[in-house]
């Protein structure tokens, strides 16, 4: 239980850390504000889907 707990939040960590890098590419890349919306979507439908 305890080590599934340390799991969950490594991903949390993990997540986190793949958002950052996600808008600081966004970012760079400059899309425009749908795009950005349409990957955010994908990739929250992705993690909620797998969780």
């Amino acid at each position: 239980m305890h080590s599934y707990t340390q799991d969950l939040s490594h991903d949390k960590i993990r997540v986190v850390y793949f958002y950052l890098s996600l808008l600081r590419i966004l970012r760079a890349v400059e899309f425009n504000d749908q795009t950005c919306m349409l990957y955010v979507l994908l990739f929250s439908g992705r993690t909620l889907g797998k969780v």
